[in-house]
């Protein structure tokens, strides 16, 4: 009978002790200084871990915020470790833009006493925009929540789009992010978009206001297409296809004018296709047209900037089918451009159906209705043809 006695079992080990919140931000920030120093970031997943909570995720992105708005130059290591950790799936975006706001509620008031302050978290704001985990609807609901009741938010979207021309490859890929985020300078409060766009620097983001302006006067003095074009060149050295469309609505506008203004257009008894006064003032722009219309899908859309002009005459009578014939006859605009404005397609130039929703129904039925007579006689062409 009696065997060694039974081993004890071994005592569980006591489970630590939970981290209060202030126990984890101080064990956070610890961590994000150390890294400044030793960039290591498998020491700082390490951290994340043996917190045993996600509760204070949010601070691995406003404690680096607040420590780069005291010195701007940390953020050069600390916004890459965000988006280290965002991509290796330790942190989650919704952890990151919670983070933010924390910093973005206070920040005008961080402003008076922090200079940088606003300019940082715009640099913060738009590193999350390129690698995706801020969106532009997050941007303009902190905008709404924080800065737009005191007109804050102006000089904030300011420093963002500031900040994303310079974090983009050239001014054409950073128009394209604000064009894709489907917002309007007016959304963050902005009354005048030419005025905003000086005082911020912003002209290779928004040239049209500045370029209408200056094109405008041009023509109205009588400056020759070479001169206009010379100085479109070189003020805007990467033009697209809203160049063009501005250029086609100055070229209108001056044509207008010229003839003594909107009543004159009005043209009595059988409507005709081309009227001799009208082609001859747009002829005098014709080599300016072609210089920054060269691509057929810049044609179309020059094409709504036609009709976005008639309409804001009101339409005068004939005069759509008019400008439409005169532009094909002076062979600004081609055959394959028109079908393209009646008709945008839907497999290729997205632009342009997205152009055309931007006209109400009742809008486009009314343009199809003016340019019918045109249309008409370019079926008719092409049946004799």
């Amino acid at each position: 009978g009696g065997g060694a006695p039974a081993a004890a079992a071994p005592a569980a080990p006591a489970a630590k002790p939970k981290l209060t919140v202030d126990q984890m931000e101080k064990r956070i920030k610890s961590t994000l200084e150390e890294y400044i120093e030793l960039k290591d970031v498998a020491e700082v997943k390490a951290t994340l871990d043996e917190l045993g909570s996600r509760e204070c995720f949010p601070k691995v992105l406003s404690i680096p915020l607040e420590l780069s708005m005291d010195k701007p130059s940390l953020a050069d290591s600390l916004l890459p470790l965000v988006d280290k950790l965002f991509e290796d799936g330790v942190l989650q975006g919704d952890e990151i833009t919670a983070g933010l706001g924390d910093a973005l509620e206070f920040l005008e008031d961080n402003a008076v006493d922090i200079p940088n302050a606003p300019r940082v978290a715009a640099r913060f704001v738009v590193a999350g925009l390129l690698k995706g985990y801020v969106t532009w609807g997050y941007v303009l609901k902190a905008s709404d929540d924080f800065m737009k009741e005191t007109g804050f938010s102006v000089r904030f979207i300011g420093l963002v789009l500031r900040e994303l021309l310079s974090a983009s490859d050239g001014a054409g890929s950073a128009k394209e992010a604000w064009g894709k985020s489907g917002l309007s300078l007016a959304q963050f409060g902005v009354e005048n978009e030419e005025e905003f766009a000086e005082s911020h620097k912003l002209d290779q983001l928004f040239p049209i206001p500045k370029l209408e302006k200056k094109v405008q006067s041009m023509l109205a003095e009588g400056c020759k297409d070479e001169e206009v074009t010379r100085w479109v060149e070189e003020a805007f050295p990467e033009t697209d296809k809203d160049v063009g469309q501005c250029l086609m609505r100055c070229v209108l506008r001056n044509m207008v004018a010229k003839l003594g203004g909107a009543d004159k257009l009005v043209c009595e008894g059988e409507p005709k296709l081309i009227e001799a006064g009208e082609k001859a003032l747009l002829e005098e722009n014709v080599g300016l047209l072609k210089h920054f219309l060269k691509k057929e899908c810049d044609q179309a859309f020059a094409l709504f900037g036609v009709q976005r002009f008639a309409q804001e005459l009101d339409y005068p009578k004939g005069f759509m089918s008019r400008m439409l014939a005169t532009l094909y006859e002076l062979e600004v605009i081609e055959e394959s451009s028109l079908l393209d404005w009646k008709n945008p397609p839907d497999n290729r130039h997205h632009f342009l159906m997205e152009s055309k929703k931007a006209f109400t129904q009742q809008q486009v039925i009314e343009a199809t209705k003016q340019a019918k007579l045109f249309f008409d006689w370019l079926e008719r062409e092409e049946e004799e043809g």
